[in-house]
């Protein structure tokens, strides 16, 4: 079921290739069981946590800490003339890397009710999951889908909500300079065709209603459950930080005063004062692409197990540049909604084929989003 492999080259120039193959795995998730785990995950690490805070509280209002931190200058020459040999010998022992990881028919079970037998899942499955790293980044998935069905009877009872669909992703990092990169990324997704019914409505609001109700039970546990001997020890360990704060800000005041008169350059040695490297602005620009061939929903009513309404999203674009700066996003689509005419046995339009677009634009000097 698994397979690695690692490769390594020799020579100056280094090459890492790490290969791992994942057959069939099956995953099976019950939220009862997740929320129990994340619960006992919160009271286990919480307390630690607290007594870390206070121990780092401790330690960084020492003023013995503060009086070593006190520092004299020292020549920049000295400094250059060690990193360049550290330079060069990591260069010379520079590796690259580059990774395969490829999952095949891999299964997601979501259960609804754990504690019988014939209980309802949804399962999602993908036929292949390809994520690979060398020039570039991609990730591929073939044949996504979802379906609802019986545990105890898996094979039969198979009721497709989501079609399969592939979905393509690839993103390249290029650098230009040492002042400018490039980062682009493109997503292509195969049409989606989603199925619903009444009860597959009903399911998800169960598990939906479910989880959100367990996250707030263990939440209100996670709150009550720190000691009240932690609670204790941090309010003494902040009264006696503010205590130490102040005296060593005294000493720390008296000092900096001595070494600045001590320190401080006569008209002579003002001239050989270098004054600081001014730092370089670096040009980061971002695009990402991505191409939805179509959406398409489909409710099915649960009387006849006849469609109801059919909204349909043609194919169209989304253009996003320069998220982490002045971000600028566009896309526009074309859509329609149709219902289904018992009477007639036949589609009618309830919304003429019509198109909407968005264009999302956000400013850094002032922050603005619009």
């Amino acid at each position: 079921q698994f397979m690695a492999s690692l490769t390594i080259s020799g020579g100056q120039n280094r090459h890492m290739i790490a290969m791992l193959t994942i057959d069939s795995p099956r995953v099976i998730f019950a939220m009862d069981y997740l929320f129990a785990v994340q619960a006992f995950a919160n009271t286990a690490f919480a307390p630690e946590e607290a007594e870390t805070v206070a121990t780092d509280s401790d330690d960084s209002t020492d003023p013995d800490d503060q009086e070593s931190g006190v520092s004299t200058p020292v020549d920049d020459s000295s400094q250059i003339a060690k990193e360049k040999p550290r330079e060069e010998f990591s260069k010379e022992n520079s590796m690259t890397m580059s990774f395969r990881v490829n999952v095949v028919d891999a299964q997601v079970i979501l259960i609804a009710n754990p504690t019988i037998s014939n209980s309802e899942a949804i399962v999602l499955g993908t036929k292949q999951v390809l994520l690979s790293q060398q020039n570039a980044s991609t990730l591929q998935v073939t044949k996504v889908g979802m379906f609802l069905c019986r545990m105890d009877k898996f094979e039969t009872s198979q009721l497709k909500v989501l079609d399969d669909f592939t979905i393509q992703m690839s993103m390249d990092n290029q650098s230009k300079g040492s002042n400018s990169s490039m980062t682009s990324i493109s997503i292509d997704i195969e049409p989606l065709v989603l199925r619903l019914s009444l009860r597959d409505i009903l399911l998800a609001l169960q598990i939906i209603n479910k989880a959100s109700e367990t996250m707030s039970g263990n939440n209100n546990k996670v709150e009550d459950t720190e000691p009240g001997k932690i609670k204790e020890i941090t309010g003494e360990a902040k009264a006696g930080a503010s205590k130490r704060k102040s005296i060593a800000a005294q000493a720390t005041s008296t000092k900096a005063r001595r070494a600045s008169r001590s320190l401080a350059p006569t008209n002579g040695d003002k001239s050989q004062v270098k004054k600081a490297p001014q730092t370089s602005i670096v040009m980061k620009r971002e695009e990402l692409t991505a191409t939805m061939e179509g959406i398409r929903v489909i409710l099915i009513g649960d009387r006849h197990e006849l469609p109801l309404i059919d909204w349909s999203v043609k194919k169209f674009n989304v253009d996003v540049r320069d998220w982490s700066a002045a971000m600028t996003a566009d896309t526009s689509f074309d859509t329609y909604i149709n219902v289904y005419n018992f009477s007639k046995s036949a589609w009618e339009p309830l919304i003429e084929p019509w198109q909407l677009g968005f264009h999302v634009s956000k400013d850094q000097d002032p922050e603005h989003l619009s």
